[in-house]
């Protein structure tokens, strides 16, 4: 049970948090990006995305997968049986709950988290910041950013990693290990260039990429940020 949330059953699940009475709410459980130890690139990177998002009533479209979560790093963290995995999908959240204040603080209005790791029930309800949805499984589409549409104004992708093949990527693959290479105009891409194509089909801009130096390589030849 879930006080003062809405739970609606489906492969997709919407996860509604708007009730003061969410203990998590001001509490310590959302750190700033300072205390997660969150590189000065990538904390300048937030500062730029979210400073971009000046108009008060901004809606915000948060992707999150996990291998590029810091601190993830192998199969024990990424992996619902490893034996780091309940370290890790707090990890996560905690670099979704840092960019949901930086959201809030350029006056954001809605935030949407779409769960986008293995199974999609990684980020806990009760440690979501209790201004966010959260979109929980998968839905027909099976896309990482499924449930953007016009209505929102930025899309942040929190958690990325490179895509397949990529020489000292953390964890790089696309989707799967059967797939070695994604082409879109014959432009090889990974599984963020892929949610940028998706988001910008609803004219959605991609407006924060957080995850290793790789990813931000790619990322920076292919999506204007």
């Amino acid at each position: 049970e879930n006080t003062g949330r809405t739970v609606r059953t489906a492969p997709a699940v919407l996860l509604r948090s708007r009730s003061k009475r969410v203990r998590y709410m001001k509490s310590p459980a959302f750190p700033s990006p300072d205390s997660l130890g969150i590189s000065p690139f990538w904390r300048s990177q937030l500062a730029d995305a979210t400073r971009t998002q000046e108009a008060i009533g901004v809606n915000v479209f948060i992707s999150a997968d996990m291998e590029g979560i810091c601190g993830v790093s192998s199969r024990v963290h990424w992996s619902a049986d490893g034996a780091d995995y309940k370290r890790a999908r707090e990890w996560m959240v905690q670099e979704v709950n840092a960019a949901i204040e930086g959201a809030l603080q350029a006056g954001a209005k809605r935030i949407v988290v779409k769960d986008a790791h293995e199974s999609a029930t990684n980020i806990e309800l009760d440690r979501l910041h209790a201004m966010a949805e959260l979109i929980s499984g998968w839905g027909p589409l099976g896309s990482m950013v499924e449930g953007v549409n016009p209505d929102f104004d930025v899309v942040f992708l929190i958690g990325y990693h490179a895509r397949a093949t990529t020489v000292a990527g953390t964890l790089a693959h696309t989707w799967s290990h059967n797939v070695l290479d994604l082409r879109i105009n014959g432009r090889s891409i990974g599984e963020a260039a892929w949610a940028a194509a998706f988001a910008g089909h609803f004219g959605v801009p991609v407006g924060l990429v957080a995850g290793d130096d790789k990813l931000a390589a790619q990322v920076l030849s292919l999506i204007h940020i």
